[in-house]
């Protein structure tokens, strides 16, 4: 929904008593911007898609009304339609704190958990500003989603197990906690992850499909590596406060990654994990800056004959076909230890291997095995 208007027309709607098939159906494209909501309605049948946008009614609240408090019933879902949610908890001296990072906005879901697992409201929900939300009784919820969503926790919950440090000690309720705060997002080509300079506002793990890493200076833009299942995107902000080191763009047709949002590490993470996360952070990040750091000089433009070990242009074919000649052929280049680390190395593997410690070692003997050969 982009105005006002359409999001006054679709209360219109769901308040009818009586709603035709054209009330559906246009029910239905006006609710197509929420996201969250939508990928739960393509699993369903066009039966059980009009049974649930007919089954729908709307809540209105007033800035700082309350929605519900923890220890509720989880009676309902509900769907942000317009206007945001503060969560708060309560502590154990009976004070309701606010959850810092936790507002949800437009198209968010929440309540699904507690009907899925039986549990009642474990969060209070505060109105930050005038606000609709879509609810659905959890009778509806549970036979129309039910499945499908126990589906998708089950899957969340493997992804938790797989990917994520640090919680082999953890009880199974408090990791399926960790599964239901994923959210599953997908990514075209040519999506910017997270752009170097700039905050993150969330984590993403590689679950399909590939994205690259590139250091800019100034004008030129430098490949250093290939990211795929499995990887983390973004860690900088959520772990140490801090800007993107480099950009990550989507090259495969589609990325599919698993969501998590800064203020959940802070927060609900445990320290062993975030301690984990952090360490293999900085491992990651000390070879992406030597990447970095060593294939600058090739970017520029007066670099066109080599003055130094770092100036030599190593990602081209031809290069490395004419290093491996070299180290081939010369009694010198094989009697070096420099030449033995090279070979090691495997020449006949891509120049931007998805190990980058390897990829640094590639690099930096080339380099060195050309010195050698300006300066024997």
């Amino acid at each position: 929904m982009d105005s006002a208007a359409n999001i006054k027309r679709s209360i219109r709607i769901i308040k009818k008593k009586s709603k035709t098939y054209e009330d559906i159906e246009e029910l239905n494209a006006l609710l197509s911007d929420l996201k969250p909501l939508q990928s739960v309605m393509d699993t369903l049948t066009m039966t059980n898609r009009i049974l649930l946008l007919s089954s729908f009614t709307v809540v209105e609240l007033k800035e700082n009304e309350l929605l519900f408090s923890k220890g509720d019933p989880s009676d309902c879902i509900y769907v942000i339609l317009s206007g945001s949610l503060q969560l708060y908890n309560h502590s154990q001296k009976g004070k309701t704190d606010m959850i810092p990072g936790n507002i949800l906005g437009k198209g968010t879901i929440l309540g699904e958990r507690g009907i899925l697992k039986n549990l009642t409201r474990s969060l209070t929900a505060i109105a930050v500003e005038h606000m609709h939300l879509l609810r659905l009784e959890a009778q509806i919820f549970k036979s129309l989603l039910g499945k499908e969503m126990n589906a998708n926790m089950e899957t969340k919950r493997k992804i938790v197990d797989q990917y994520i440090p640090g919680l082999l000690q953890m009880p199974a309720q408090q990791k399926e906690r960790l599964a239901y705060l994923l959210d599953i997002e997908y990514y075209n080509r040519g999506t910017v992850i997270t752009k170097q300079g700039v905050f993150n506002e969330k984590i993403l793990i590689v679950l399909e499909g590939e994205c690259k890493i590139f250091f800019q200076q100034g004008q030129y833009k430098r490949f250093l590596s290939t990211l795929e299942k499995g990887s983390w995107i973004g860690e900088e902000t959520a772990l140490f406060d801090k800007p993107s080191a480099f950009s990550v763009v989507v090259t495969s047709d589609t990325l599919k990654a698993a969501r998590i949002k800064n203020s959940d590490i802070k927060q609900v993470y445990p320290q062993a994990a975030v301690q984990m996360l952090r360490s293999s952070y900085h491992a990651r990040e000390l070879a992406r800056n030597k990447l970095a750091n060593f294939s600058h000089p090739c970017l520029t433009p007066k670099a066109s004959v080599p003055s130094s070990p770092r100036s030599f242009p190593l990602a081209t074919p031809k290069a490395k076909q004419k290093m491996n000649s070299l180290i081939q052929n010369s009694p010198h280049f094989r009697s070096t230890t420099l030449a033995q680390e090279l070979l090691k190395c495997n020449l006949k593997g891509d120049i931007e291997s998805q190990n980058e410690s390897k990829a640094f070692r590639i690099r930096r003997a080339f380099a060195r095995c050309r010195s050698q050969e300006l300066n024997p």
